[in-house]
């Protein structure tokens, strides 16, 4: 049974099989071209349903998106729906083509309120600052400085925090002991904490990470200390390669949106004390020649595809 594409809707939907669907014959009866146990079936038959959508989606979706399915149906038995739903729709409000080269875009150098900085001082409180603006620690040792007053019975909450649930790190007390959680993108939790509680009064807690460099996504030391004194100190094998976070902010002295552990807390775990102020201190990047040319890369590919 062939498919006229240039058929009204109405008469161009196939019926289905006498067999019904996933019907043994090897012949597609769509196209008698493709063979159902042919590796390259679904992508032909894919690209058939995408054309048939492209000539009736404008005119009368309903159809179109039955047409489309049964074509693919009829050679390969039940597919899922969805796709063809989706189609129809993205034909009929003119989205496509999608554009998929998001590692691209993100990887696009853009204006930065903290490029050629190495040092950043933030007083109090402050919140949902975008990625692109807070202190980039990627790549490079840096350290975390908190100084704090803790009241009496005890303080504890967020001191400063980049990213979230699928990559980031956090820097905080729970029940008064200091913690320094490192979420490698959801894949693994690195975590140095205080065994003890800090007293009432002013304390400086630090966090302070040296890069086993050069190169991207390398490992290294972390070192947790209280009022100089050394609590926790721990080496990792790997940390995020490029991208911490797009959709998670840099906070300070509060999380507003995912916490890096659910374990510890959930947010916003505004920080009961006072926060006189926090310094963070970046270290040179330390990209390989190689690692920029990869990236360089993806970026003309990215501008190609936006001047086609």
């Amino acid at each position: 049974m062939a498919v006229a594409l240039a058929a009204s809707p109405g008469q161009a939907v196939p019926a289905v099989p006498a067999g019904g669907f996933g019907m043994p014959t090897p012949v597609s009866p769509v196209n008698e071209a493709i063979v159902a146990g042919d590796l390259d079936a679904a992508e032909r038959l894919t690209d058939l349903g995408d054309r048939y959508v492209g000539q009736h989606a404008l005119a009368d979706a309903e159809a179109a998106f039955r047409g489309a399915l049964a074509i693919f149906e009829a050679a390969l038995g039940p597919a899922d729906p969805q796709y063809w739903h989706f189609m129809v729709e993205a034909k009929k409000y003119q989205v496509l083509p999608l554009d998929n080269s998001i590692l691209e875009r993100i990887l696009t150098p853009r204006p930065s309120a903290t490029a050629g900085r190495n040092e950043f001082t933030y007083y109090g409180e402050v919140s949902g600052i975008p990625s692109s603006s807070a202190p980039n620690p990627l790549t490079r040792s840096y350290s975390i400085t908190a100084e704090v007053e803790v009241p009496a019975g005890g303080g504890e909450g967020m001191l400063n925090t980049l990213g979230g649930r699928f990559g980031g790190y956090g820097l905080y007390l729970v029940k008064g002991k200091p913690v320094y959680t490192y979420d490698l993108l959801g894949l693994e939790k690195f975590r140095w904490a205080g065994k003890n509680a800090l007293t009432p009064g002013k304390h400086t807690i630090m966090f302070d990470f040296k890069y086993d460099g050069p190169g991207m996504a390398k490992g290294g030391t972390g070192v947790l200390s209280v009022d100089g004194k050394e609590v926790d100190n721990k080496k990792i094998p790997h940390t995020i390669p490029s991208v911490m976070t797009i959709d998670e902010s840099f906070d300070v002295g509060v999380d507003t949106r995912t916490g890096v552990e659910d374990k510890d807390y959930q947010p916003p775990f505004r920080f009961t004390g006072k926060l006189d102020k926090l310094t963070i201190k970046l270290g040179p990047g330390q990209l390989t020649e190689d690692d920029y040319k990869v990236m360089h890369q993806y970026v003309n590919r990215a501008n190609d595809e936006a001047s086609d």
